[in-house]
């Protein structure tokens, strides 16, 4: 998981890598970008997820 939430940041973020202690919204990360992500990552998951997993 861990992996695959690190991939969905570098995507968002346009970053080429993100540190497991980051905190999403820091490098430039919104909350409506954290919101999409929540869905996106839901559906492939299927594990309950809020806006405090980004932080």
């Amino acid at each position: 998981m861990v992996d695959l939430l690190a991939a969905a940041w570098n995507t968002a973020l346009a970053l080429s890598a993100i540190d497991k202690d980051a905190d999403f919204f820091r490098p430039g990360g919104t909350s409506l970008m954290a919101t999409r992500l929540i869905g996106d990552i839901k559906g492939q998951i299927r594990t309950p997820l809020s806006l405090g997993t980004f932080r």
